[in-house]
């Protein structure tokens, strides 16, 4: 049986208001979301036709070989099939990284405008669900500021030497950016957890929401967990779409990546299923099935020659300039990612564990924890 805690009518009604408040905070975020999801085609086609204009003439040109007097008699007309190329035209962002950033803030509108009107209606999940969320939120906004920090120098390199200075422009753009990541993925998550981690609120919820959920009985880092294993497997199918894995000192690519990639998937979704019945069985093979990719990629960072791994690479922004001018710095920052979240990672599952196999019917104080 599940015990429910029960207050005073008094408190009940004063937690009512935190409730509206997440509400509000989850819908107006899932619209900032949405206006991303629907500018993302536009910005892609501002793009293409940017780079388009500033290529240049797709035309022959003629040209005077050097020392030689530029004169009718000396010039000499390229094949038609050669043209020149402009190197300050701006990169185009590839379409599978489109196709997945559309994916991406579509999910985070949908999800964030579910939990908004759940919150409005104090359905009882509505509290691990943001609690939960807004911790993993949080800690991906602040890891995602280090990284801008500590590439920083290369990008600032990299305008000043594709637009001849980094200008107002390219300055503003990077700081509008660095504001963005914590306007819309550190704030909110920073307020919904104030709003929604008291105990308080857990227990005006279950009065307000009689039926059993989903969530009920589970332990938040057994709930965070568990999202964070079908975050981890979601995010491998944007790999499906350029298949690509590093293997030590190889790149494997092809047929045999996605076979490796749906087999994964497979069992990412089988050792969730196992978790959330909280056994633990689904611990084990979670653990070694995120572990050991983490621990490959950490490897393959140092091991890589450098060709194979600006073609790993190649759809970051910028990856190829930046990677032949700073290429130990650049394995540096990345190899500290994938360190960092291999030790981050293995830490939590094993302070998790004891509670993964703690049995589903202990009581419903379990989901403070």
């Amino acid at each position: 049986m599940i015990e429910i805690a029960y207050l005073p009518p008094e408190p009940i009604a004063q937690q009512s208001g935190r409730f509206i408040a997440s509400g509000v905070i989850l819908l107006l975020v899932a619209t900032v979301f949405g206006c991303f999801t629907g500018l993302m085609p536009v910005g892609y086609a501002m793009q293409v036709k940017a780079s388009q204009m500033a290529a240049g003439p797709n035309y022959p040109v003629t040209y005077s070989p050097a020392g030689v007097p530029t004169s009718t008699s000396t010039q000499t007309t390229l094949p038609s099939n050669v043209h020149f190329t402009n190197r300050y035209a701006p990169a185009v962002m590839p379409v599978s990284q489109l196709i997945g950033a559309i994916a991406l803030y579509l999910t985070l509108t949908v999800g964030c405008g579910w939990l908004g009107i759940a919150a409005f209606l104090k359905r009882r999940y509505v509290r691990p669900l943001v609690v939960v969320l807004s911790t993993q939120g949080i800690i991906l906004g602040v890891f995602t500021c280090a990284m801008m920090a500590a590439m920083t120098p290369l990008l600032f390199e990299q305008a000043s030497l594709n637009r001849g200075g980094m200008g107002g422009p390219a300055f503003i753009g990077f700081i509008v950016g660095f504001v963005a990541v914590l306007l819309f993925f550190v704030a909110p998550p920073v307020i919904l957890l104030i709003l929604m981690k008291p105990d308080s609120v857990r227990a005006a919820a279950e009065q307000f929401d009689l039926r059993p959920r989903w969530t009920d009985g589970l332990p938040l880092r057994v709930l965070g967990l568990i999202l964070t294993l079908v975050m981890i497997a979601a995010s491998e199918l944007f790999v499906l779409a350029r298949p690509r894995l590093p293997m030590f000192l190889g790149l494997l690519t092809g047929f045999p990546v996605v076979i490796l990639i749906l087999g994964h998937l497979a069992l990412m979704c089988w050792a969730t299923a196992k978790v959330y019945r909280r056994e633990d069985a689904g611990w084990r093979i979670g653990f070694w099935a995120v572990v050991v990719p983490a621990a490959l990629f950490l490897i393959s960072s140092v091991t890589l020659p450098s060709e194979q791994y600006i073609e790993l690479m190649k759809d970051q922004p910028n990856a190829q300039e930046m990677i032949q001018g700073h290429e130990l710095l650049f394995r540096s920052i990345w190899t500290g990612i994938a360190a960092a979240f291999l030790v981050g990672f293995a830490i939590y599952m094993i302070r998790v564990r004891s509670l993964v196999t703690l049995p589903a019917n202990e009581p419903a104080t379990a989901n403070t924890q």
